[in-house]
């Protein structure tokens, strides 16, 4: 016997589940039998069979002996060439008015024994059969579906008991008056019984005309109630056996609605879907008549303009700024004062007044009496020392300005000294051991124009061709602004000792590393 597993697919669920939230009506579109083996796929996540042989779309909905609806439809082997094991099958549907069949629900057997044999028609006689699939559990699919895992399709094997009538097991019988076929034998005999016995010749009938006292095509009291009802006067042209209907009389309607019909005005149409109640928030504004009138109305800041040609309200804001936000100086935010709120409120202006503050502007810096100033200045290269005199450089040094007196361009990372032939300038650091005084930030300025030098923290040291040095070497100045590994720590002298913070190996070439200013006494 064959022996199938249910599976609702993935798809199939959710098509479900929007038919129950009310989102859509389901219609049920196909069934397939195919000959496909799933061997360790997933089948919830089938669209469709894996080896279709036969597909079928006479698909009704029926109901049990429990009013509950299932699937059904015929199964037949027309027009199979080659025999096949059926090891799946499928029930395809789609939401009301699409056009997208969905695979709803797989069965299929695990074997070929577990399956159904499908021969081709013998003697090119095919052979029907019904086939039912139970998938909800609702009085009504096309409002409601709930899903019911414990629910199951049908195979062909479940309806043996209802395909095996008494001429067996593979079609109904002709019913008779003992044996159940196509109808219960009690229903044959019924209708034996009823028909006349009398084999109508041409232009006679097995029924005869009915009377008022003898049953014929109709029964002896329905051919009375009839000839009661209609006027003996035959009707001529132009004239009718029932008279017109009026307020009073009945005719070819009965009076009540002769009389409704006559108040009702003409050209009356059937009520229409209106809104009985309209909700703004929590607010629900209910109709009190057939004919009341809802009312918009505008206000300050919104305008409300009417089109009566086109049937709409069209609504515009106006001055949508809120008085509390405009606050009591007008339609702009004035300037704050201790007594009136502005940009800022009365009490933080009252506040900021309150706070001391230092006037930078009147203090000197330390070079030449020149004014100090505000360090987000520019500063004027055409009058040097003029604006902006010191700053923290990106690297974590302190650097100060100064004008270029080496002769040439400036070099990044050149150790140099203060010139003796010019105020607050530099010049290069030409005698070896000699204390420096800081090392030059950037490259290309000038002679005779002022640049950054790095006189303490991080600075970026030229280093001598071919040195290799280690974090934590002290460093010690050459002739020529160039930096070297402290060779003689024991000789007694004073020097700018800059520690090496950057390792950096011997390449042949000059280089720049990162040093930390600090002064060695030796």
């Amino acid at each position: 016997m064959s022996t199938y597993i249910t599976i609702l697919t993935t798809a199939g669920k959710q098509l479900l589940q929007d038919v129950q939230n009310g989102t859509g009506k389901l219609d049920y579109t196909l069934f397939k039998c195919g000959s496909g083996e799933i061997g360790a796929g997933d089948p919830t996540a089938l669209n469709d069979l894996i080896s279709t042989q036969q597909e079928f779309s006479a698909i009704d909905i029926k109901r049990d002996e429990n009013n509950i609806p299932f699937v059904w439809c015929w199964f037949s082997n027309a027009g199979v060439i080659t025999g096949y094991y059926r090891m799946e099958m499928g029930l395809f549907g789609r939401e009301h008015g699409g056009n997208t069949d969905t695979l709803i629900a797989y069965f299929y057997a695990e074997t070929q024994a577990n399956a159904d044999y499908i021969p081709v028609p013998d003697g090119g006689i095919a052979v029907s059969s019904p086939v039912g699939f139970h998938v909800a559990a609702s009085a009504d699919l096309e409002l409601a579906v709930t899903v019911d895992a414990s629910l199951y399709g049908l195979s062909l094997d479940r309806w043996a008991a209802h395909l095996a009538g008494a001429g067996g097991a593979d079609q109904h019988p002709n019913a008779t008056a003992a044996i159940p076929g196509l109808m219960p034998a009690a229903d044959k005999a019924k209708l034996d019984g009823h028909i006349n016995t009398i084999t109508p010749t041409k232009g006679t009938s097995i029924h005869g005309s009915a009377t008022t006292t003898s049953s014929g095509f109709m029964s002896a009291v329905d051919k009375a109630n009839v000839d009661a009802h209609i006027n003996t006067t035959t009707p001529t042209k132009g004239t009718t056996i029932h008279s017109s209907a009026t307020t009073t009389s009945s005719g070819f309607m009965g009076s009540s609605d002769k009389m409704k019909l006559d108040g009702i005005a003409a050209g009356a149409e059937v009520n229409q879907n209106v809104f009985s109640s309209v909700k703004v928030g929590t607010t629900t504004i209910a109709a009190d008549a057939k004919t009341d009138v809802l009312e918009l109305a505008g206000s300050t800041y919104i305008t409300l303009t009417p089109d009566a040609a086109n049937d709409k309200v069209v609504i515009e804001g106006q001055n949508l700024t809120p008085s509390s936000h405009i606050g009591s100086n007008g339609n702009a935010h004035a300037v704050a004062t201790q007594a009136a709120n502005g940009f800022m409120s009365a009490a933080d202006k009252t506040k900021l007044d309150g706070l001391n503050y230092v006037n930078l502007s009147t203090y000197q810096n330390i070079y030449g009496g020149k004014t100090f100033y505000d360090p987000i200045c520019a500063y004027d290269d055409s009058a040097p020392l003029t604006g902006l005199q010191f700053k923290i450089t990106a690297e974590g040094g302190y650097a100060v300005r100064l004008i270029n007196k080496t002769g040439a361009a400036s070099i990044k990372g050149m150790a140099v000294k203060i010139a003796s032939t010019m105020d607050g300038a530099f010049a290069v650091h030409n005698v070896a051991y000699d204390c420096v005084a800081g090392f030059v930030y950037e490259s290309g300025i000038a002679d005779g124009s002022a640049t950054w030098v790095v006189v303490a923290g991080i600075a970026k040291a030229l280093i001598k061709a071919g040195e290799a040095l280690i974090s934590g070497d002290w460093l010690e100045a050459l002739s020529n602004g160039r930096m070297q590994k402290y060779t003689n720590p024991n000789q007694a002298y004073t020097s700018l000792g800059p520690i090496v913070l950057q390792a950096c190996s011997n390449t042949g070439a000059e280089q720049l590393v990162s040093v930390l200013m600090a002064h060695n006494v030796g």
